[in-house]
């Protein structure tokens, strides 16, 4: 009978707490208007857990990619992350 072999790897988990960013969004606002203090995410900062070669290895919580256009005035939307 062959003999088989088996590989397991295990890692410490680690948590680490990253901000929501905005490169993924796009304004293209109407002429004379410009954003006020940047945009602004609720919550700011998700908290994500997993092996800690993973984890150690992000800066940020992108979100999906979305272009507002011709905006000229305050609006909230919901969006996902990646």
């Amino acid at each position: 009978m062959p003999c088989h072999s088996i590989l397991i790897r295990l890692e410490d988990i680690a948590v680490k707490k990253l901000p929501v960013g905005d490169s993924n969004i796009a304004l293209d606002l109407r002429d004379g208007y410009t954003v006020v203090g940047g945009l602004t995410f609720e919550p700011d900062s998700i908290e994500v857990s997993g092996p800690e070669s993973n984890v150690e290895e992000l800066n940020e919580i992108l979100t999906v990619e979305k272009e507002y256009q011709n905006k000229r005035s305050d609006f909230s939307d919901r969006i996902n992350i990646r």
